[in-house]
């Protein structure tokens, strides 16, 4: 069984829990694995949400009317503050970069998406992504989540997390090697399960001549605004892995 489906399995058979007064299964402290540049598909499911959000968290904005152009029929009530992860950034990815340049071995190179005054009700899914150069002298990035929903949420988070960590890689001068998430709660909602597993693998192609941050964010900005289905085959070369 595939990588995803065995994941997405094991969650739906995991414990019950009624957050918020509706029904999951979930576990706790779940390590997943990702090769860059790959995405988990299901069938009826979106990819210009994961595409839209990651163009969104380069270029440092939210702009929800893009994202309803893109995915007409999404729940757009989910797409809040608390999911728009670009304004978060603030310059901490120019001071990231500018670490990983000067001292490959550092450990403070960390994104930081949830602010402490913030309510806790109102802090993102995501708390942070850390950049290391390991000893292949290739980058790694080790994302944190304190909430992640296997079937609306994760497939799409994948796609921007690797936007993020790409652009990084390119303007800091390392290759990216892989992506590594702790997710601390990992779950599903009854009303969202599929039943059988139906999650297929597929590979994607982001631009290697861009190196400074200023252009990845006009690049972005021109795709958010053109952006659509065909000219996402296209630009990121989506194919079946």
């Amino acid at each position: 069984m595939e990588y995803y489906s065995r994941y997405y399995k094991s969650v739906t058979n995991g414990y019950p829990a009624k957050p918020r007064g509706l029904d999951v299964t979930y576990l706790h402290n779940i390590n997943f694995y990702c090769d860059p540049y790959t995405m988990w598909r299901r069938p009826k499911d979106n990819i210009m949400i994961g595409i839209m959000e990651g163009l969104q968290f380069i270029a440092g904005v939210f702009d929800k009317e893009q994202i309803q152009r893109v995915a007409p029929h999404a729940k757009l009530e989910l797409f809040t503050g608390q999911s728009a992860y670009g304004p978060r950034c603030g310059h901490q990815v120019e001071e990231i970069v500018e670490l990983l340049r000067n001292d490959k071995d550092t450990r403070q190179a960390v994104l930081l998406l949830s602010h402490p005054e913030e309510p806790l009700d109102q802090r993102p899914c995501t708390t942070s992504l850390q950049f290391q150069v390991n000893k292949f002298d290739t980058l790694t990035v080790t994302v944190n989540m304190r909430s992640s929903d296997a079937v609306w949420g994760l497939p799409y988070d994948i796609v921007q997390f690797n936007f993020m960590a790409h652009m990084v890689a390119m303007c800091s001068g390392y290759i990216l090697r892989s992506i590594h998430l702790n997710l601390a709660n990992a779950h599903v909602y009854k009303s969202t399960q599929l039943g059988a597993p139906t999650f297929t693998r597929q590979l994607f192609t982001l631009p290697e001549s861009l190196t400074e941050i200023s252009q990845w964010k006009g690049w972005a900005l021109i795709r958010i605004a053109l952006m659509d289905y065909e000219m996402a085959k296209k630009e990121f070369v989506i194919r079946e892995a």
